[in-house]
């Protein structure tokens, strides 16, 4: 099966900052449109990732689209 993978990544203002931001990166992929080239090359699965990173520490949230 054909897939692919999108990550978008953020950073926090600060470290208890980190979901909120990993969220906000995740939700860029629809709201910014990021999955129409790989509609358009019928890519039937695609996962997305929103990181977030404050200094060393880092969150990661994953979709499925």
């Amino acid at each position: 099966e054909l897939l692919a993978t999108l990550l978008v990544h953020a950073l926090a203002d600060e470290g208890d900052d980190l979901a909120g931001k990993a969220a906000e990166a995740l939700a860029q992929i629809e709201t910014k449109d990021y999955l129409a080239e790989f509609r358009s090359r019928k890519t039937p699965t695609v996962y997305g990732y929103g990181l977030a990173f404050y200094g060393k520490k880092m969150q990661v949230m994953c979709k499925r689209f």
